[in-house]
């Protein structure tokens, strides 16, 4: 009798979870999206997998303090919306109200962030403010891996954010003709490989558009840059910038530590304090033959080291400060503002 009950009261559970949720109205139509108003209604949403694996239309009505996240699970804090298995594939539009004080301290498990997994989904309009968030391999703030045509746009990260490989301010992960687009990175990024002030990784036909990140960036290890780690395999960076300060070993860039396989980066400028120990450059660290580099700038007061660590020096130019602070400097470079 109590193996039967168990076994039903497990399935109670599940179901429960398939079940779409109710939030603070709306019925998750484009017409009349979900409204996200509480904590109580974002932690709903982490617990409604049935909401994530069919596009279900979300809105913030409302900012949330999400301070009590910290003594959630046993200490863990929130769990992610998504997962690699269910992906959220709907829209959340903040409506640029803000999540504050949200706490992850998951260390072990990767795919962490406030979603985990999107895919073909919308993300905009959101500011993540003095978050903490803690993972091992793929961590962004905003979500881990931004996948497979989505977009995340106009939303912005402050506080800190931790993690081993694949780590980004936004996501640490842009794949599959995904966009980021018009967000800004001021958080404290710690992580040891593929480490960006935007995306850990940039790849496959990526874009990572109008965004700029003035946090301190640091890694021990390798692919370190301002925007992004590594980007390969036909991603772009396009009309972004970098004022961080970045500190890392190998393959270190203002802009992005690691470049190839035909990657795009075009009207681009740092002014970023960078330091590292090999392979290290005021704009790219290391970068092979396959990327081309157009109408980019770094300002040489603020770094004395060259532009690339490693590769052709080519589509970059290095200008003072002043020069820097000066329009024509760009639109002689054609740049239109």
């Amino acid at each position: 009798m109590k193996r039967n009950f168990v076994i039903i009261f497990t399935f109670l559970i599940s179901v429960s979870c398939l079940l779409a949720g109710t939030y603070s109205g709306g019925d998750g139509s484009q017409g009349d999206p979900y409204k996200i108003s509480t904590l109580n209604d974002l932690q709903e949403l982490t617990q409604t997998s049935g909401d994530w694996i069919v596009i279900k239309h979300f809105i913030q009505t409302n900012d949330i303090d999400a301070s009590a996240t910290s003594t959630w699970d046993a200490g863990k804090g929130f769990s992610p919306i998504g997962n690699s298995s269910q992906m959220f594939r709907g829209t959340y539009n903040g409506q640029g109200h803000e999540i504050s004080n949200l706490y992850i301290s998951r260390s072990s498990s990767d795919n962490i962030g406030l979603f985990s997994y999107i895919s073909n989904a919308k993300i905009t309009m959101l500011h993540l403010s003095n978050i903490n968030i803690t993972g091992y391999s793929m961590v962004g703030a905003v979500c881990s891996y931004n996948y497979n045509n989505s977009i995340i746009s106009n939303c912005s990260v402050s506080g800190t954010i931790n993690g081993h490989f694949n780590v980004g301010g936004i996501a640490g992960y842009n794949d599959n003709k995904s966009h980021i687009d018009s967000c800004v990175n001021n958080a404290t990024i710690n992580g040891y490989s593929y480490i960006g002030g935007i995306a850990g990784f940039n790849i496959v036909f990526s874009t990572i558009y109008h965004c700029y990140s003035s946090g301190t960036i640091n890694s021990p290890n390798y692919s370190t840059g301002g925007i992004c780690g590594n980007m390969l395999s036909g991603s772009k960076i396009i009309n972004c910038y970098s004022v961080s300060t970045i500190d890392g070993d190998r393959n270190t860039g203002g802009l992005c530590g690691t470049t190839g396989s035909e990657s795009y980066v075009t009207n681009c400028y740092v002014a970023a304090s960078v330091s590292g120990s090999s392979l290290t450059g005021a704009f790219i660290g290391s970068q092979d033959a396959d990327t081309e580099l157009l109408n980019c700038f770094y300002d040489s007061d603020i770094s004395s080291l060259d532009a690339i660590g490693s590769g052709a020096r080519t589509g970059i130019l290095g200008k003072t400060t002043l020069e820097m602070k000066t329009q024509s400097t760009f639109t002689n470079a054609g740049w239109d503002f």
